[in-house]
């Protein structure tokens, strides 16, 4: 599924630790910082594209993003996707998950829940313990380290894996009869 430039620059302001974001697909531009970086466009594909060149040099099979770390203690994360930019200002934790999202996003790969169908994608989840706002795609917490594998469907309220897929349910003896649990 192809999202909008729209649809990817909201979801992923939305994450905590994004400061601000840039989208730029299939002639689309949308984001918070959309007039700063409109005219680095040219300068930032170029960017990727060297670091392709460098990777293939090396004996690497590319390059899909890149991360720049900013004198702040920021991170700029740049992803190219046939000929479009993605470019997200965060905090220095939460980059593997931005750089996860960010690619979850682009492939073709469908994330659904296994019980309602809803496009688990473009989901959010919040850490119990810290309450930090997360793609539900995240196993780990990577501002507290809280184990997020197993987590609620937003829509059906089942419990699922990042995958989509449900949770097994569970028997437990308990007075000589068993009850199922889900965990």
């Amino acid at each position: 599924m192809n999202y909008s430039s729209n649809v990817i620059a909201e979801f992923l302001a939305k994450l905590t630790g994004v400061e601000w974001t840039f989208v730029s697909l299939r002639e689309e531009v949308a984001g918070n910082a959309s007039q700063k970086l409109l005219a680095l466009r040219p300068k930032l594909v170029e960017l990727i594209n060297n670091a392709k060149s460098i990777s293939g040099e090396m004996g690497g099979k590319g390059v899909k993003s890149i991360s720049l770390w900013m004198e702040d203690g920021k991170v700029l994360r740049i992803a190219l996707d046939e000929g479009g930019v993605i470019v997200v200002k965060h905090e220095f934790k939460a980059d593997s998950e931005v750089a996860r999202a960010i690619s979850t996003l682009l492939s073709p790969k469908v994330i659904k829940c296994s019980n309602c169908g809803l496009d688990l994608k473009l989901a959010y989840n919040r850490c119990t313990s810290c309450l930090s706002i997360l793609p539900f795609i995240t196993d780990m917490c990577p501002f507290c380290g809280l184990d997020l594998a197993v987590k609620k469907c937003p829509s059906c309220n089942v419990s699922v894996y990042s995958d989509g897929s449900r949770v097994p349910l569970l028997f437990k003896k308990s007075y000589a009869r068993f009850r199922r649990i889900e965990v």
